[in-house]
């Protein structure tokens, strides 16, 4: 049985954490953040902050930890990511053993907690799908990490004379006008395999509170871009989101975007594209990105919307109205009866 990470663990996950699968590339790289360090923070902020674990113990008496999952809850939704499995997969049965009761324990307490579903983002071709698959996960869908080689790094910095839109900052009273935006932008199975979760599944987050900058461009009364931006002390990341029947403006945000990443510094920039976004992917190439990573998206449902029952008679008890049969007054003549 797993049990939640506790500050008696501390020195087994920090042997474990040098080797880890991260599930968190590149947001774990640019914020560099230990998975021992997340945990703490979580402890001690009650989930606040960080990114709470789960630890396997050991058949040695101890209690040892042996394995560890760590995940990281979305942001007001019931799901939560998998960013961090420990040991990493080696090919051997016993760890595959420990990443299968880690993942089937972690279901059921995330269920218990109310958690609808469970996130995880394997690179392509990645041995943990066979497991994750065998733990009820499934793919929806893959994206692509997308950056400039170092030698063009600052190419963005000077490109074009500005957009003729005016992003500005994403406001609570955005949060329908994104809705739709997502649901335009967004294929039907992937909003079901999310939860039809409006822009949260695609906002960046590093387990930490004020490194997000979130922008958004509306035109003709209606928003056509979102542009979100994770910052971290080695390098940047961000997400964009828009109409796909008028690119133009969204696109716009983007080379906004850039140019302000690049003048702020020289740092890497990590772009997550999905590939279901194909213009977003053309443009970048045709200003010199390149394929950085390919990922798989995954998701375990621990739920599923059913109809509510409705509670009926059967047929023989249920009383109906029904039309009272009376003689016609029609053909009678006074006096006869």
């Amino acid at each position: 049985m797993i049990r939640p990470f506790g500050f008696r663990d501390t020195l087994a996950i920090r042997k474990l954490q040098s080797n880890t699968q991260r599930l968190d590339w590149p947001e774990g790289l640019i914020s560099v953040r230990s998975p021992l360090r997340m945990m703490l923070l979580a402890r001690v902020s009650h989930l606040n902050l960080g990114a709470p674990a789960f630890v396997c113990p050991g058949t040695d008496g101890l209690g040892v930890a042996q394995g560890y999952v760590q995940v990281l809850p979305q942001r007001d939704r019931p799901d939560w990511d998998i960013i961090a499995l420990g040991p990493a997969l080696d090919g051997r049965s016993a760890t595959q053993w420990v990443w299968t009761h880690l993942l089937e324990r972690l279901g059921q307490q995330a269920g218990e907690l109310g958690i609808l579903r469970l996130f995880a983002r394997i690179a392509e071709d990645s041995p943990a799908e066979d497991v994750l698959r065998a733990c009820d996960f499934s793919p929806y869908a893959a994206q692509v990490v997308m950056t400039r080689p170092e030698s063009t790094r600052g190419a963005d910095a000077g490109a074009g004379k500005g957009p003729a839109i005016a992003p500005r900052e994403r406001q609570p009273r955005d949060e329908w006008a994104l809705h739709q935006l997502y649901a335009r932008a967004t294929p039907t199975q992937v909003q079901l395999a999310e939860g039809q979760a409006s822009l949260e599944r695609y906002a960046l987050n590093l387990g930490l509170q004020g490194l997000g900058e979130e922008y958004v461009c509306e035109s003709q009364g209606s928003l056509r871009g979102y542009l979100g931006i994770a910052s971290g002390a080695q390098g940047h990341a961000w997400r964009l989101v828009m109409d796909p029947k008028e690119p133009q403006e969204g696109l716009q945000l983007l080379a906004w975007g850039l140019e302000r990443l690049a003048r702020r510094s020289d740092k890497p920039v990590y772009g997550l594209v999905r590939e279901y976004d194909q213009p977003v992917i053309s443009w970048l190439y045709e200003r010199g990105y390149a394929v950085a990573a390919r990922q798989k998206l995954m998701v375990k449902q621990l739920a599923i919307r059913v109809k509510e029952p409705v509670l009926k008679l059967a047929p023989a008890l249920e009383q109906r109205m029904e039309p009272a049969h009376t003689r016609s007054c029609e053909g009678f003549k006074i006096g006869k009866a």
